[in-house]
């Protein structure tokens, strides 16, 4: 489908795309969306903080993405550039969801069964950019070049693992003694 950003955004990535293709014909973008990793700022990140807080979320249900573990989209584009890819492709975790059943599923996953999240339109939640009520990536693009993005409940079992790796690994850096090492 044509491009249609509703906000400064998504007006500015569109039009960089449009210059890049201009300079750089043969270049290989990459368009990919609801980005999560274990570290950093991130939805699921914010989720399950706010989840340690709070026993009841809201969450908005009305605004539909597909989820992309940065592990997988990094996979992705590292075969695209073996590939010598050109052009435009889209990669994010296959099958799509709300914001509303993205955190539910983190909820589940984390093992926080008191936590309740409730479903809200975006207008019970304004924001100051405009957000896309539809913005699923289909991964057709990639399969020429035999990629398949593994299913986004899937990549966030090892999200989740990843986590509690690096939450533990920073709790062993900075309290070596409970590790068992002596220093």
């Amino acid at each position: 489908d044509e491009t249609c950003p509703i906000n400064i955004y998504g007006k500015s990535k569109a039009e960089a795309e449009k210059r890049l293709q201009a300079i750089l014909p043969e270049c290989c973008i990459v368009r990919t969306s609801w980005l999560f990793g274990a570290t950093g700022r991130c939805f699921p990140n914010t989720i399950l903080e706010l989840a340690k807080r709070e026993k009841k979320l809201r969450v908005v249900n009305d605004q539909t993405g597909s989820p992309t573990f940065n592990r997988d989209l990094a996979k992705a584009i590292v075969r695209l550039v073996r590939s010598n890819a050109q052009g435009i492709y889209h990669a994010s975790n296959s099958g799509e969801c709300s914001w509303f059943d993205f955190a539910r599923a983190l909820v589940k996953v984390s093992g926080l069964g008191d936590v309740s999240v409730e479903a809200i339109s975006t207008a019970d939640m304004p924001r100051p950019a405009r957000r896309p009520k539809y913005s699923a990536l289909s991964n057709t693009s990639l399969e020429k070049y035999g990629i398949r993005m593994r299913p986004w409940k899937t990549a966030v079992v090892d999200y989740m693992a990843e986590r509690a790796g690096t939450s533990q690994t920073a709790a062993n850096l900075a309290n070596p003694t409970k590790s068992g090492k002596q220093s």
